[in-house]
Protein backbone atom coordinates (compact mmCIF):
# COMPACT_ATOMS: atom_id res chain seq x y z
CA UNK A 1 0.00 0.00 0.00
CA UNK A 2 2.95 2.28 0.66
CA UNK A 3 4.01 2.13 -3.00
CA UNK A 4 0.50 3.09 -4.10
CA UNK A 5 0.60 6.22 -1.98
CA UNK A 6 4.06 7.08 -3.33
CA UNK A 7 2.72 6.83 -6.89
CA UNK A 8 -0.33 8.86 -5.90
CA UNK A 9 1.94 11.52 -4.38
CA UNK A 10 3.97 11.83 -7.59
CA UNK A 11 0.80 12.01 -9.68
CA UNK A 12 -0.61 14.62 -7.27
CA UNK A 13 2.44 16.83 -7.68
CA UNK A 14 2.21 16.63 -11.46
CA UNK A 15 -1.51 17.44 -11.47
CA UNK A 16 -1.06 20.27 -8.97
CA UNK A 17 1.71 21.78 -11.10
CA UNK A 18 -0.45 21.66 -14.21
CA UNK A 19 -3.42 23.10 -12.32
CA UNK A 20 -1.29 25.89 -10.84
CA UNK A 21 0.12 27.00 -14.19
CA UNK A 22 -3.31 26.81 -15.81
CA UNK A 23 -4.92 28.78 -12.99
CA UNK A 24 -2.41 31.63 -13.08
CA UNK A 25 -2.45 31.91 -16.86
CA UNK A 26 -6.24 31.93 -16.88
CA UNK A 27 -6.49 34.39 -13.98
CA UNK A 28 -4.22 36.89 -15.69
CA UNK A 29 -5.99 36.38 -19.03
CA UNK A 30 -9.44 36.74 -17.46
CA UNK A 31 -8.62 39.90 -15.49
CA UNK A 32 -6.36 41.53 -18.08
CA UNK A 33 -9.07 44.05 -19.03
CA UNK A 34 -9.22 45.25 -15.42
CA UNK A 35 -5.42 45.36 -15.18
CA UNK A 36 -5.22 47.59 -18.26
CA UNK A 37 -8.09 49.80 -17.14
CA UNK A 38 -7.35 50.18 -13.41
CA UNK A 39 -3.82 48.85 -12.99
CA UNK A 40 -2.78 46.14 -10.59
CA UNK A 41 -2.18 46.51 -6.89
CA UNK A 42 -0.83 44.26 -4.20
CA UNK A 43 -4.39 43.78 -2.99
CA UNK A 44 -5.37 42.36 -6.40
CA UNK A 45 -2.47 39.90 -6.33
CA UNK A 46 -3.40 38.90 -2.78
CA UNK A 47 -6.98 38.33 -3.94
CA UNK A 48 -5.76 36.06 -6.77
CA UNK A 49 -3.59 34.16 -4.31
CA UNK A 50 -6.53 33.60 -1.98
CA UNK A 51 -8.61 32.24 -4.87
CA UNK A 52 -5.73 29.97 -5.77
CA UNK A 53 -5.42 28.68 -2.21
CA UNK A 54 -9.15 28.23 -1.76
CA UNK A 55 -10.09 26.56 -4.99
CA UNK A 56 -6.99 25.09 -6.56
CA UNK A 57 -4.75 24.09 -3.70
CA UNK A 58 -7.05 23.27 -0.78
CA UNK A 59 -10.11 22.22 -2.78
CA UNK A 60 -8.18 20.08 -5.24
CA UNK A 61 -6.08 18.54 -2.46
CA UNK A 62 -9.07 17.53 -0.35
CA UNK A 63 -10.97 15.95 -3.24
CA UNK A 64 -7.90 14.28 -4.71
CA UNK A 65 -6.73 12.67 -1.47
CA UNK A 66 -10.20 11.54 -0.39
CA UNK A 67 -10.88 9.86 -3.74
CA UNK A 68 -7.35 8.46 -4.03
CA UNK A 69 -7.35 7.03 -0.51
CA UNK A 70 -10.72 5.38 -1.04
CA UNK A 71 -9.54 3.97 -4.37
CA UNK A 72 -6.30 2.61 -2.92
CA UNK A 73 -8.07 1.05 0.07
CA UNK A 74 -10.70 -0.60 -2.13
CA UNK A 75 -8.04 -1.84 -4.55
CA UNK A 76 -5.92 -3.37 -1.77
CA UNK A 77 -8.98 -4.85 -0.08
CA UNK A 78 -9.93 -6.62 -3.34
CA UNK A 79 -6.32 -7.63 -4.00
CA UNK A 80 -5.87 -9.17 -0.55
CA UNK A 81 -9.24 -10.87 -0.77
CA UNK A 82 -8.23 -12.59 -4.02
CA UNK A 83 -5.01 -13.85 -2.41
CA UNK A 84 -6.92 -14.99 0.66
CA UNK A 85 -9.35 -17.14 -1.33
Amino acid sequence: MKNSFKKAWKFYLILLSILTVTFWVYMIYDDWIFVEKYGITLEDIWSWFRWYLGYCFIGFSIYYWILTTIGILIYHKIKTKKNWL
